[in-house]
């Protein structure tokens, strides 16, 4: 992005937006102070809402099919988007979570405003194009049930992002089958204590492509209460799909302890996953391997 993030902005001009059901560009003015990316809308004309609704522009800059640019002023106070498209436009209303739930609407950003906390799962994603903004707050479960999860998508959703916080003492951190997701500036922290026969704890469990892992610190730890048959497994990252990218992450431990049976621990795990590109990756500590490619897990690309 051209503008510092730092800043705040007002008398914000955006114009040309293009409708492709209308065949129309729009033009739409914004005299209101906000963080950048975010933005009010006011509604003029076409399918705008019709009334005052927080909105943001991320990572729109970005698409192939857009002409974008910023003007800053000097004071650094203001700034004029030159913005065009010739596809269809989707901004992403901001909504505001205050308790764990299912997020259902599509292309929509939620912001978590408080720290959540729960004895079950947190975040389920029940849509397309989902953003999840933690803004810097945690999701914190108790630690204890095989199947809780702090944000997890089991309904094929694509494009999901979850950013900017810490998820604590879930099974799983995040639990996906989706396609294009987006994970980062993530502390997680999984855990589970009590009978782990059969249990699999990961910090993220990604079983599709196209998924990107980011500038995120993850901590795994089974703490068995009693022998078991079946084996535990730990994961700092776990993938199954193809074509995935994990970059600038630490996993800073994977540990199995307690009572007797078979433990296995892995930083990276790869399973029949073909063409993914990790790089600058550091694994402190894991009971079995640092980094582990099985099944297949053929033409992957490992640098740093």
């Amino acid at each position: 992005t051209l503008i510092d993030l730092s800043y705040q902005f007002y008398n914000i001009t955006i114009y040309e937006l293009y409708n492709s059901t209308s065949k129309e560009f729009y033009n739409l003015t914004i005299e209101e102070v906000y963080d950048y990316p975010h933005f009010y809308n006011y509604n003029y004309r076409g399918n705008w809402n019709e009334y005052r609704q927080l909105y943001s522009f991320e990572g729109i800059c970005n698409k192939n099919y857009s002409i974008c640019s910023w003007i800053v002023s000097k004071d650094k106070k203001s700034a004029i988007v030159n913005f065009k498209s010739y596809g269809d436009i989707y901004t992403k209303s901001i909504t505001n979570v205050s308790g764990c739930g299912t997020l259902s609407t599509a292309n929509e950003y939620y912001t978590l405003n408080v720290s959540l906390n729960t004895t079950s799962t947190c975040l389920v994603i029940g849509a397309n194009n989902i953003t999840v903004d933690m803004a810097g707050y945690n999701m914190t479960g108790d630690g204890n049930s095989i199947l809780d999860y702090g944000v997890t998508n089991t309904g094929t959703y694509n494009y999901t992002t979850v950013k900017n916080g810490g998820i604590y003492n879930f099974t799983r951190g995040i639990n996906s089958v989706g396609h294009y997701g987006n994970f980062s500036n993530l502390t997680i922290n999984s855990r589970f204590t009590g009978s782990p026969s059969g249990v699999t704890v990961a910090g993220i469990y990604l079983t599709r492509e196209n998924n990107n892992i980011e500038n995120s610190n993850i901590n795994v730890t089974i703490i068995a209460s009693s022998s078991h048959t079946l084996p535990a497994s730990g994961y700092g990252v776990y993938l199954s799909g193809d074509s995935n990218q994990i970059k600038n992450t630490i996993i800073s431990n994977v540990s199995l302890s307690g009572a007797s049976g078979t433990k296995v621990g892995y930083g990276v795990y790869l399973t029949s996953s073909l063409h993914n590109v990790l790089t600058n990756i550091t694994v402190n500590s894991a009971l079995t391997y640092g980094i582990d490619l099985v099944l297949s897990s053929h033409n992957n690309t490992l640098t740093n």
